[in-house]
């Protein structure tokens, strides 16, 4: 009799081990339920095997491995445009406006454990899209170069906001069929020039190069240690005029600085 009432016993623990046993859920939800930053009453990161899985759970009841392994942060790329846990982290030296928003951003470890700047409402501000080009189309345009505090180049890029109404830019005719019969028509970079409803006009630009190389200047190659320490790029061709009355294309060569902070614009 006392065998069968401890077997009674040790059964109907087991029924209440296994109703109280927690059903899977996600980090997500497990981080829902936490009260003062940690879960309440029950442990999910050791039931799920979260210690040490590469990824800081803040939630877990005792501290995560991962959240006190290296965990610093580290301003890097050219215009301080990355946040990581890798110091000296090394971009192309291309300059985009948002970029300036994160000068003054914090870097530090993220809730999922990755860094990344703080989103604060200044910040978001910030990086939120232009509505000055509402009513028309936002073009990117050419890369424009500018000298680095290190002697090379930073390359900066440009948009422009077209307007959608053709009427408030110049009407342009046709080429006539003949025109650059003894040359070769090359489309070049368009311009932009200002719109009738304060917006801008893409112009397209056409150019008749001439087949006579004889005609244009004969350019050296660049020296074999021609930019080095730096990173070559070509940017858009520019157009002069040859001697028998056409045009000569000019290649444009760049040396892009790979120093963090001498692009810091």
């Amino acid at each position: 009799m006392r065998n069968l009432l401890c077997l009674a016993v040790v059964s109907f623990l087991a029924v209440a081990c296994a109703a109280d046993q927690p059903a899977p859920l996600t980090k997500d939800e497990a981080r829902a339920r936490t009260i003062d930053g940690k879960t309440d009453h029950f442990d999910w990161c050791a039931e799920f095997d979260w210690y040490g899985d590469g990824v800081c759970d803040e939630f877990c009841l005792d501290p995560d491995p991962d959240c006190t392994v290296d965990d610093e942060c580290f301003v890097g790329g050219c215009s301080g445009q990355v946040c990581s846990d890798q110091p000296g982290v090394i971009t192309t030296c291309e300059f985009l406006p948002e970029y300036a928003c994160y000068q003054q951003a914090t870097c530090e470890r993220q809730t999922d454990g990755q860094c990344g700047f703080t989103m604060t409402d200044e910040l978001a501000e910030c990086l939120a899209p232009e509505e000055d080009c509402a009513n028309g189309t936002v073009v990117d345009g050419d890369s424009e170069f500018v000298d680095s505090t290190d002697g090379k180049q930073c390359e900066v890029e440009q948009t422009h906001c077209v307007t959608n109404d053709s009427w408030s830019c110049p009407q342009l005719s046709p080429l006539p069929p003949d025109w650059c019969p003894d040359g070769t028509v090359v489309a070049g970079s368009p311009s932009y020039i200002s719109s009738a409803d304060g917006m801008e006009c893409e112009m397209p630009s056409v150019h008749c190069v001439t087949n006579d190389s004889w005609a244009c200047p004969m350019f050296s190659p660049l020296p074999p240690d021609y930019c080095e320490d730096g990173t070559l790029v070509q940017g858009p061709s520019s157009f002069i005029s040859a001697t028998d009355g056409m045009e000569c294309e000019i290649p444009s060569v760049h040396c892009l600085s790979d120093d963090t902070a001498a692009c810091s614009l």
